[in-house]
């Protein structure tokens, strides 16, 4: 692989610098709480916002931070909330959270990504 192929594709280092900046942001917010409460939808609205603030943002990460809220808002949706509860461990509402638990961590896997990620 060339050392130019990373430059070309993005020689201003901005798609870099959002990743970077958005990683660090989630990192801190994990980082300052003595309690880690897994709220999906806020960590998705907090990245969608950063990403529409962003004046270098990239449209294809956009994307993908509304389908990670879209998908935050179904594990959290009133629908979801019985098969959160450890009363209700009926095996169609287990198997019910575990598709959409797997639709939430899709929305982490990054195809056709440029060299050097």
């Amino acid at each position: 692989v060339s050392s130019t192929i990373p430059t070309k594709l993005d020689s201003s280092f901005r798609l870099h610098e959002s990743i970077t900046k958005l990683t660090g942001e989630a990192i801190l917010q994990i980082a300052s709480k003595p309690v880690l409460p897994f709220n999906a939808l806020d960590i998705a609205l907090e990245v969608q916002k950063n990403l529409q603030d962003d004046p270098h943002n990239v449209d294809n990460l956009l994307k993908v931070a509304y389908a990670l809220r879209e998908s935050a808002e179904l594990f959290q949706s009133d629908e979801m909330r019985p098969a959160n509860d450890p009363k209700e461990r009926a095996p169609a509402r287990i198997r019910m959270l575990n598709d959409i638990l797997q639709s939430l961590e899709k929305n982490f896997l990054v195809s056709g990504v440029p060299p050097g990620f």
